[in-house]
């Protein structure tokens, strides 16, 4: 396989496609990204991006050995989901970073959370999910929510202030928050005989943990609690 100028099979290159995944943890590869070992740039190396675009193409006439083995490694055929989702894997990756999703408008990333005027503008996209709200498909509002999407600013505010006076805590430290998901939160604190606030202020680390920290170390999810409490006051905008 070192030798790049020589045939390489279809098998060949899904090895190396399995060498970024289990590196890198997804197939959003750069455009043009070439290598040699799988997760590496090299400028010598084999088309691995060229080579996943084309299977997307062709995916409906591949066999299905080949399917099930692009699909071992989550491989998305569908070319528009692909897309949504490489957007939202950038989402993800500024939430978990900066743990709000208060992306500026023109903010531009290839990582997700570090700015670069040559990557994806992840602030338009974002803008544009809330447009598009009503005309979202359920399981793509599911995954925005768990990273805690804001759909509407100035709601979100408003119900921040009705929930701090409900809890008796003071709204300023909420106002970056998504409000569905701090109500939750309050409700699981409060069903679990949990102090919200401690003897010295100070809030219960759960109200600021994001989603990914929270399964890890309380084995909760914003999804589970959304099921737990699915009579919520708190509701999304109509659909």
């Amino acid at each position: 396989m070192n030798d790049v100028k020589s045939k390489n099979t279809w098998f060949d290159m899904f090895k190396l496609a399995v060498m970024y995944k289990n590196y890198h943890g997804n197939l959003f590869i750069e455009p043009s990204f070439k290598t040699i070992n799988g997760y590496e740039y090299d400028p010598n190396g084999l088309n691995l991006s060229k080579w996943l675009t084309v299977q997307r193409h062709n995916y409906y006439r591949l066999d299905n050995e080949k399917k099930l083995l692009l699909k071992s490694i989550d491989f998305i055929a569908d070319i528009g989901d692909y897309k949504w989702m490489m957007m939202y894997n950038l989402a993800k990756n500024y939430y978990e970073y900066h743990g709000d999703l208060l992306v500026s408008k023109n903010f531009k990333t290839k990582n997700g959370y570090e700015e670069d005027e040559d990557g994806k503008n992840l602030g338009v996209w974002l803008d544009r999910q809330r447009k598009i709200l009503k005309n979202l498909k359920e399981e793509r509002i599911i995954l925005l929510d768990e990273i805690d999407m804001i759909w509407d600013y100035y709601e979100n505010k408003i119900d921040i202030l009705n929930i701090c006076k409900e809890y008796n805590i003071n709204s300023e430290d909420f106002f970056k928050k998504n409000a569905q998901v701090l109500e939750l939160k309050l409700k699981y604190l409060t069903d679990n005989n949990l102090p919200i606030i401690d003897s010295n202020g100070v809030l219960n680390e759960i109200i600021n943990m994001d989603n990914i920290t929270m399964k890890d170390e309380y084995g909760i999810s914003v999804k589970y609690l959304k099921e737990k409490y699915n009579s919520c006051k708190i509701k999304k905008m109509e659909r």
